[in-house]
């Protein structure tokens, strides 16, 4: 019986630890991944040529050690890193490989996560069509999740994507549609920023008076309820509508709250803002400060090299001249208007393009397994005295027949 028992413990002993090497070796693997990934995160925005040197050498040792989620987690970065440099298809290709990968492993979030970010790569390439579909892909996994929060987040990027395609009943519709859900969770600021895209849609539909009313509701949320981070950005939307109302004293006041208001760290609304308030001073014939508002805010839009904001200063400094009779100037910032009008401008969704999340779970995972092997050795160590426990019984039991006998 103790030669028996020797031989089970040897065995189960041998098991175990054949299993804890292995798994030792995918920990291993799995830390090494992580840790090149984390340096490559360092370097994404700053040198994207070194994070894909990074990812590259994280992705041999992924495929190496069999480890799909950091495959994907690799292709991810990959995509992330040309995202950034706007080679759009390029990314699309390395999102797209991660897509399938995460397909294999059922990963039902990260599949609607890569869904949207194949599909913010084709917004920046004005191919809206591509990029409702993918939306509307993830949409379709949050309704089946029952991700309430995810379900509006993502109503409010499909109401953006049909206003830039000029679909602007969609846009509203699909803003209603997260009103709702905002409202159902009680999410203050989600409301505040959907009835700011109500605002600006209607403003851009050219129903004015429809988009005082968005916005006014808007402000009344910010000022009741929030702090106010984004209360600048629906001041300067609401002061363009009141400058095309010709309330331009109002507006005046409006745009002097917003910028108040404004956060230090946001010199594209800073310049927005100001080149608005020039547009005011133009309409009251105040041309000498206007051109200074206006030139502090090109200034700006140099600096931070926003093409977006670029143009609108341009517009706005057309404006100027040729109010001012000045039709040389005016003909010479209306060219560079039209130069840089239809530059394609790199949008971002909150959170779409950080690959933090990835990283965490893999730790999280990584705890789990180590966590579970000290269950099983603990299992094993109890289930070794338990059988010692038994044999010293039988042992004993043995004796005192041998006795009696």
């Amino acid at each position: 019986m103790r030669t028996l028992t020797n031989s089970l413990f040897t065995l189960l002993f041998v098991f175990v630890l054949s299993i804890c090497t292995t798994h030792a070796a995918v920990i291993s693997s799995s830390q090494k991944v992580d840790s090149l990934l984390r340096s490559a995160a360092q370097h994404i925005d700053s040198n994207p040529q070194k994070a894909r040197q990074y990812i590259n050498e994280a992705l041999t040792f992924a495929e190496g050690a069999d480890l799909q989620r950091s495959v994907a987690n690799a292709l991810n970065y990959l995509g992330i890193t040309y995202y950034n440099e706007q080679q759009y298809e390029e990314a699309i290709q390395q999102f797209q490989k991660s897509l399938k990968v995460f397909f294999r492993l059922g990963d039902k979030d990260k599949i609607a996560n890569m869904m949207k970010k194949i599909g913010l790569s084709y917004l920046n390439q004005k191919k809206y069509s591509k990029a409702i579909e993918y939306y509307e892909f993830a949409q379709r996994i949050f309704e089946q999740e029952k991700y309430i929060d995810y379900k509006a987040e993502t109503h409010v990027e499909l109401g953006v994507i049909y206003r830039l395609s000029n679909r602007y009943s969609n846009a509203l519709k699909e803003f209603e549609e997260a009103l709702q859900l905002f409202q159902q969770l009680d999410n203050k600021t989600g409301q505040a920023e959907t009835l700011h895209h109500m605002g600006v849609t209607a403003h851009e539909m050219g129903n004015l008076v429809k988009a005082q009313e968005f916005f006014g509701e808007s402000i009344s949320i910010y000022e009741n309820y929030l702090d106010y981070s984004g209360l600048s950005a629906v001041l300067n939307d609401y002061g363009r509508t009141l400058i095309d109302l010709k309330e331009y004293e109002k507006a005046k006041k409006v745009l002097e709250q917003a910028k108040e208001k404004i956060q230090i760290d946001n010199p594209h609304l800073l310049g927005r803002i100001l080149s608005n308030y020039g547009a005011v001073l133009i309409y009251k014939s105040e041309f000498q400060e206007a051109e200074q508002y206006l030139h502090q805010a090109m200034e700006i839009a140099d600096s931070v090299q926003a093409k977006e904001l670029q143009a609108q200063v341009y517009r706005t400094m057309y404006e100027l001249y040729f109010r001012n009779n000045d039709t040389r100037s005016a003909l010479a910032y209306y060219q560079k208007y039209i130069a840089v009008r239809d530059t394609t401008a790199n949008v971002v969704f909150k959170g779409q393009t950080s690959p933090d999340d990835d990283l965490h779970l893999s730790n999280l995972i990584i705890f789990i397994t180590v966590f579970g092997f000290i269950i099983i050795i603990g299992l094993v160590i109890w289930l070794v005295n338990i059988i010692k426990q038994r044999d010293k019984a039988h042992e004993e039991l043995r004796k005192l027949k041998e006795t009696k006998s």
